[in-house]
């Protein structure tokens, strides 16, 4: 294959698809930007961070692999023209946001990861329909692939929140400190069974 030549996407694929990549390099940089913060920095659980950072790489993951599987190409993660501007001015939009004192505890930044997450699993089975429809199986599979691993990540963050709920909102002298969040762990556990 000529790696210069781009296969033929349908544009509703290709809409789709740069809309779901606009929508990760958002969280990607939200994330990298709360992966600075004091209050994640000081977590004692240490898997919070651990699992945002874990998220955001693969975020980032995702990303290059959809630019290949519009462009036929990997261009050491360059996209095409239109969308890297786009995703200039988004990220430069959203790292201005949080420049400016936008600071959340791990347990906000862990429900608001868990939000994208839930709608980058309905996109992505979307962008999937979406090119079964146009018989590009190559891309269909790779939002398997993506669906797969989001839905892992997420089900993660569900059960990292109760350590971190317990964390930053139980007192300290309470004589059921320490037994709260790996209950409910375990009762979130339950529910995946």
């Amino acid at each position: 294959m000529n790696m210069s030549s781009k296969p033929s996407i349908n544009p509703t694929v290709r809409d789709h698809a740069e809309e779901l990549m606009l929508a990760q390099t958002r969280e990607g940089t939200y994330l990298a930007t709360q992966l600075k913060e004091e209050a994640l920095n000081q977590a004692t659980t240490g898997t919070a961070k651990l699992l945002l950072e874990a998220i955001r790489k693969r975020l980032a993951e995702n990303i290059g692999q959809l630019s290949h599987g519009l462009t036929g190409r990997y261009a050491d993660g360059e996209l095409e023209v239109p969308v890297r501007g786009a995703i200039s001015e988004i990220t430069g939009a959203v790292a201005t946001m949080h420049a400016f004192g936008d600071r959340h505890p791990v347990t906000e930044v862990l429900r608001h990861t868990h939000g994208v997450l839930a709608a980058l699993v309905a996109d992505y089975t979307v962008l999937h329909t979406l090119a079964l429809a146009s018989s590009n199986a190559i891309l269909a599979d790779m939002c398997l692939q993506h669906l797969e691993a989001i839905k892992i990540l997420d089900a993660k963050i569900l059960l990292e929140l109760p350590a971190a709920v317990e964390l930053e909102y139980a007192p300290e002298d309470d004589e059921l400190s320490g037994q709260i969040g790996p209950a409910a762990q375990d009762h979130i556990k339950a529910t995946f069974a």
